[in-house]
């Protein structure tokens, strides 16, 4: 298990792939300098001719906002139907952010654990149970409920936009119409 949040979630859609990198096309602008020209688009990044690396625009801050790395491909059996393979991760400097920030306060607590009724500055200042122990687990709430919410958002709008299906990763071949009555 990793320590930050990460997400793979593959769609399956109906559409054909030029279609469905039309419609994420349709609903990413460029990135924009501090949030000018971004218009009405749900997403801002960039496509390439077989997939994109977005994120949601929003009016708020929040470092926590997924990357979606995503690869569109066309199925090989000519029914012109699309798998959305996409990878979502938080900010690469969120991550560099969060990894001092952990190592910081599991220091403290190897610190607390070696030296226990010590109250120098090494260990925080305390002997109390959250400044030891909750910390890191307060930390990796932290960074985890808001990429989860992030995500959910995301990935909410994708199956909306394409009118998909969500799979796993495991059922990735197994396309969202085999066996269901055309």
């Amino acid at each position: 298990m990793a320590f930050f949040p990460y997400r793979h979630v593959v769609i399956a859609t109906r559409k054909r792939e030029k279609d469905v990198l039309d419609i994420i096309g349709r609903n990413t602008s460029d990135r924009a300098f501090l949030g000018f020209g971004k218009g009405r688009r749900y997403f801002e990044g960039s496509l390439t001719d077989d997939g994109f690396k977005i994120n949601r625009i929003i009016r708020y801050q929040n470092s926590f906002r997924p990357i979606l790395r995503g690869t569109v491909t066309g199925t090989m059996d000519g029914t012109e139907r699309t798998i959305v393979d996409i990878t979502m991760m938080l900010p690469i400097p969120t991550m560099v952010f969060g990894t001092l920030t952990v190592v910081a306060f599991l220091s403290m607590l190897v610190a607390g654990l070696v030296n226990p009724g010590s109250k120098h500055a090494a260990d925080g200042g305390s002997d109390s149970w959250f400044g030891r122990y909750g910390m890191p687990v307060f930390l990796y709430l932290l960074f985890t409920v808001p990429f989860i919410i992030e995500a959910n958002l995301a990935q909410q709008k994708l199956l909306e936009l394409l009118d998909g299906k969500l799979r796993t990763a495991a059922d990735r071949k197994r396309l969202p119409w085999e066996g269901e009555a055309e």
